[in-house]
């Protein structure tokens, strides 16, 4: 199914294809639609802007019975993870699988910290690197680090799978 889907954010428009799970991505947005839709939209525009190609449910996921399945599909062909850390996303079950999931296939896992507030991060992620999202002051900044952590990712893979 190669049909193409306009996706309108803010004022930027994007061209998606319905089947978008299938291919591979740079990153990974995994985040609760309780506490950070907003800053998954921001983050997906910004880093869609700089050249990434990323994975984000509101664009990527097609209709789909089994859609936890396609996620863990897109888990798998992505190259980095950005866990979008709240206090909803930390309770959340679906987050924890999708988390789990990117541990499992051995993603390069980076932790956006959301809030300012003290959060209790499970003792399994804090070995990640972490960039602070908890203001639109240092967005900028964190976005930056996150373009460099995925350039770094890819040139580890050209040279350890060279074409």
């Amino acid at each position: 199914m190669q049909c193409l889907l306009r996706h309108s954010l803010g004022k930027r428009e994007y061209n998606v294809k319905s089947d978008a799970f299938i291919k591979k991505h740079d990153l990974f947005i995994s985040y609760s639609h309780n506490s950070s839709s907003y800053l998954a939209k921001f983050l997906y525009g910004q880093l869609v802007d700089h050249g990434l190609s990323v994975w984000w449910d509101c664009v990527s996921l097609g209709y789909s019975k089994n859609y936890m399945s396609e996620i863990q599909k897109a888990i798998k062909l992505s190259d980095n993870f950005l866990f979008l850390i709240s206090k909803a996303a930390l309770k959340s079950p679906f987050v924890r699988a999708e988390w789990t999931d990117a541990k499992r296939y051995r993603k390069n896992i980076v932790l956006g910290l959301c809030t300012n507030t003290s959060l209790r991060i499970p003792l399994e992620l804090l070995s990640f690197p972490f960039i602070d999202l908890s203001t639109i002051c240092v967005c900028n900044t964190a976005i930056q680090k996150l373009c460099k952590i995925v350039s770094e990712r890819r040139e580890v893979e050209r040279l350890i799978r060279p074409q």
